[in-house]
């Protein structure tokens, strides 16, 4: 029991190091490179398609000005009307590449539930969950109980960060540890000397 005292302890301790070394870095917030958004509607495959080819199948996205197409990309889609609603999408090749994302491959999963809008309420898709996973922007999770909740994680090759909006307009970041920093105060191996104690335990208890 003490050495999972002692084991927990030091989590704790280890995380409050990196996030109070990760406040001291200069480095951009994390976000701000994350070409998706964070915001109500952003994390989400972006761009337009025509439903009237289908539920399910390939298609091909625009940006909705009317300019070159896109990428095209796979879509699955499960739906049970006012309780449930599933779409998965995946990157199959990109025509045009301007935006600088999404990449070849790039995975979206969005899961909502009670999927009804009361815009005079400010409800709309009251519990949503999306995903995504980018080969070369990195990756993003989303959970949303709108209009009250909403938290975000993203990681991506700049770092991580996990960022909770509620409402009506709180906005924070739970930790924000940078990968890079200009000055060369922070980098990933630094962030991995402050939890080697910790994983060092952790082996002496599991031993």
């Amino acid at each position: 029991m003490g050495t999972t005292r002692t084991a927990v302890g030091l989590l704790g301790a280890a995380v409050g190091v990196a996030i109070g070394f990760a406040g001291h870095a200069t480095a951009d917030p994390i976000e701000d490179a994350w070409p998706y958004g964070i915001g109500y509607g952003g994390m989400e495959a972006p761009g337009f398609w025509d439903p009237r080819g289908g539920v399910d199948g390939v298609f091909t996205v625009t940006d909705g000005s009317g300019g070159p197409d896109w990428y095209t990309a796979h879509i699955d889609k499960l739906n049970i009307p006012l309780i449930y609603h599933y779409e998965h999408m995946e990157v199959l090749s990109v025509l045009d590449d301007s935006a600088g994302y999404p990449s070849v491959g790039t995975v979206f999963d969005t899961t909502e539930l009670f999927p009804f809008s009361l815009p005079g309420f400010g409800m709309m898709n009251m519990f949503t969950s999306t995903v995504i996973n980018d080969p070369e922007a990195g990756f993003g999770s989303q959970f949303s109980f709108t209009p009250l909740f909403t938290n975000t994680f993203l990681f991506t090759d700049d770092g991580m960060t996990d960022i909770v909006s509620i409402f009506p307009g709180l906005r924070f970041a739970l930790f924000e540890i940078p990968f890079t920093d200009a000055s060369g105060g922070a980098d990933a191996s630094d962030i991995g000397d402050v939890f080697a104690p910790l994983l060092a335990e952790l082996a002496a208890a599991g031993a």
